[in-house]
């Protein structure tokens, strides 16, 4: 007989059963799930601070949201931590994309994204609408921090065309806004 290689794709789903068995395994196993919950949450808020998580493709973006990939008692536990401590690193996708990046829910707990100067600027001047309709509001509900890449410390925009607008569409007056050399 030979061995098939099994991709990605043709990962056969796991029966309750199953999934229940790895969990138990895990459990057992594992000495960081052996510890008791408000110390893994604290484990997960430090190796979630300071993470840049890159949404694309690459071996990076993978490496970025590795302690939400690992398992699922670790994706379940350690969800709203990582997208409430990481930066997303979005400065590869245009506005318009950002939906279909992430599930709704977990945008709702994103505090803090990294984007491009070149894009927000295009898209401030072409849409009104979408400032004046605080999308940014409706779909990142808890930001507080927007990192700027292109936006360097002696040249970040005070004028309407910028941290203004930026605050308009986010729905949040108090939104911090930095160049991506504070993060």
């Amino acid at each position: 007989m030979s061995r098939q290689t099994v991709t990605s794709r043709q990962r056969r789903v796991l029966t309750s059963e199953e999934a229940r068995e790895i969990t138990l395994k895990n459990q057992v196993n594992s000495h960081l799930l052996r510890l008791p919950g408000e110390i893994r949450n604290k484990i997960y808020a430090y190796a979630c601070s300071r993470t840049q998580a890159v949404f694309n493709n690459s071996p990076r973006a993978r490496k970025s949201t590795a302690i939400i990939s690992t398992c699922s008692q670790m994706r379940h536990e350690a969800r709203a931590i990582f997208f409430a401590h990481a930066t997303l690193d979005l400065r590869a996708l245009l506005f318009s994309e950002f939906p279909q990046t992430l599930p709704h829910a977990d945008f709702q707990l994103v505090t803090s994204i990294h984007l491009r100067s070149q894009r927000i600027t295009r898209l401030l001047r072409e849409d009104e609408h979408f400032v004046a309709e605080r999308q940014g509001a409706k779909l990142l509900p808890e930001l507080e921090r927007v990192y700027v890449a292109g936006w360097s410390k002696s040249r970040m925009p005070k004028d309407s065309l910028g941290v203004d607008a930026l605050r308009t569409w986010a729905g949040n007056a108090d939104l911090q806004v930095a160049h991506s050399s504070a993060f």
